[in-house]
């Protein structure tokens, strides 16, 4: 099992965030948004699989093979914070509550949701999903508290465990902006070349800052 080590950092991260208040817990940062009939991916926006050509039957991204969960801040009219109907159970919902938490800035709930789906069903393929969401968060809470800034690289670390995670290249590319924030220049340099030897043509390398 390979949560061990990212499943008790996220726990202790979890639980100190229960004790602090609750405007140190929720981060503070610019909100994302699409337009109409688009979603966030991590990095773009893009049309939501289920406005694809009825014979289109495939959500692969073609530069990663990999399905795509489009979600990211958002704000407005523009904002789907609708909830579910029953209490989570499945890998499916804690990701689908988890992520009506965080586009709902509810940061410490978000947090319990993705430890819960990463404790319960470590063998989903979500985990990956949210080590992510929990760097972002932590990437977020970093610019009020830098210490957040290691939280957040190990939480991107842990996502690249798990290469069939929506969100690889996004942990990529984040984690290598986290090194730049802690000012490891070598690191964030090393970072962006790897993304861009693994996936060379996705949106997250299009990202890298010039000069990486």
């Amino acid at each position: 099992m390979r949560v061990g080590f990212g499943a008790a950092l996220i726990f202790f991260a979890v639980a100190c965030g229960r004790a602090q208040s609750p405007a140190d817990s929720i981060a503070l940062g610019p909100a994302k948004s699409c337009a109409a009939g688009a979603v966030w991916d991590g990095i773009e926006c893009a049309v939501p699989h289920a406005e694809k050509s009825a014979g289109d039957d495939t959500s692969a991204d073609p530069q990663t093979d990999k399905a795509t969960t489009n979600v990211e801040p958002c704000e407005g009219d523009d904002c789907d914070e609708t909830a579910l109907d029953h209490a989570p159970s499945t890998d499916s919902d804690f990701m689908t509550e988890g992520l009506a938490a965080y586009n709902a800035h509810d940061y410490p709930h978000a947090r319990n949701l993705f430890y819960e789906l990463i404790s319960k069903h470590p063998n989903s393929p979500h985990v990956g999903d949210a080590y992510f969401w929990f760097g972002k968060m932590f990437e977020e809470e970093g610019k009020r508290d830098p210490s957040k800034l290691h939280l957040a690289a190990q939480s991107f670390i842990e996502a690249e465990k798990y290469p069939k995670a929506t969100q690889g290249p996004a942990a990529m590319l984040e984690l290598g902006l986290v090194y730049m924030q802690l000012g490891d220049a070598s690191k964030a340099s090393l970072q962006f070349a790897q993304l861009r030897r693994r996936y060379p043509g996705s949106a997250a390398a299009t990202k890298i800052p010039s000069g990486h």
